[in-house]
């Protein structure tokens, strides 16, 4: 229910002390990831959740050929691993160190000089993501299905260039949430905590409103009954009962589809953040205003 999206970038980092035989000022690859959840594909609504970074263990060279080089994933690192731990570092020490926030990539560009604005995460990066998130759900829209009960994940694969450009690459499936450090752990719990709210909101609202549809039909069958015993022509009650019927029906397709009810409010640390929600129109709006006008043209 949710999605990856990944990028590279070169920079320059300390390695850990168990690891001082590298160079201080060893180039090294980032692995970013975040999450995406599509809630709904009817109407099309999807959410964006900040991830973290993962950092390589092996000294970057971009002629190399070692793909352990260009790869943070840990089976890719066994080597680098077995190095560390052989220096004293214990597993779960080198997987810590791998994990690296948001905040920590912002702080560590600020001290690079590579950026000068103290709040480039919300007013560059963040937006940066969200835009294109919303970009890629209405590129989705022709080719998936369309019903309430639909939600869908994906992995999406970005890279971004030493100018701080980034750049889409690839989208996939099946993204990994194992936990595989107690950070990350409690990291990927609360997210999966408050993606099981947004969808059980959904849910709950889509309930209330059908129920409250079906109360309403039976109290006025009751009425239709009442009035036939009251020597009402029956014939046309019927009628009636039958065209209320088809607005019944008319309205529960409408009410099922998914739109939170009002009385239905996310926690205010619920981390994700809705960047396109089609009961809005396909307007700029319906984008949370992260996309231009053009777009829709």
């Amino acid at each position: 229910i949710f999605c990856i999206l990944c990028f590279f970038f070169l920079m320059r980092r300390r390695p850990p002390r168990s690891t001082q035989s590298r160079s201080s000022a060893a180039s090294d690859v980032y692995k970013r990831q975040l999450y995406m959840l599509v809630a709904s594909t009817d109407p099309l609504i999807v959410y964006y959740h900040d991830g973290f970074l993962r950092v390589s263990l092996v000294e970057y060279d971009k002629f190399s050929k070692n793909k352990n080089v260009h790869l943070t994933n840990t089976e890719f690192s066994k080597q680098a691993f077995k190095e560390a731990q052989d220096k004293g570092m214990s597993a779960d020490a080198i997987k810590d160190f791998q994990m690296r926030s948001f905040e920590q990539f912002q702080q560590y560009l600020l001290e690079q000089k590579k950026i000068s604005d103290p709040n480039w995460l919300d007013n560059y990066l963040r937006p940066s993501f969200q835009r294109a998130f919303a970009h890629l759900g209405r590129m989705l829209k022709p080719s998936i299905l369309k019903d309430h009960r639909v939600f869908d994940f994906f992995g999406v694969d970005f890279m971004m260039d030493e100018n701080l450009n980034i750049y889409f690459i690839e989208a996939n499936v099946v993204p990994s949430i194992s936990p595989q450090q107690p950070k990350k752990e409690k990291f990927l719990s609360k997210m999966l905590l408050d993606m099981f709210e947004i969808m059980f909101g959904y849910v709950r609202s889509r309930a209330m409103r059908v129920f409250s549809l079906l109360e309403n039909a039976a109290e006025e069958r009751v009425k239709f009954e009442a009035g036939i015993e009251d020597g009402s022509p029956e014939e046309l009650l019927r009628k009636k009962m039958l065209l209320d019927l088809n607005n019944v029906q008319q309205k529960l397709q409408e009410f099922q589809k998914n739109y939170f009810d009002p009385s239905f409010q996310l926690s205010s640390d619920n981390k994700w953040v809705k960047v396109f929600d089609e009961n809005l129109g396909d307007t700029k709006e319906a984008s949370n205003n992260l996309l231009d006008k053009s777009c829709f043209q």
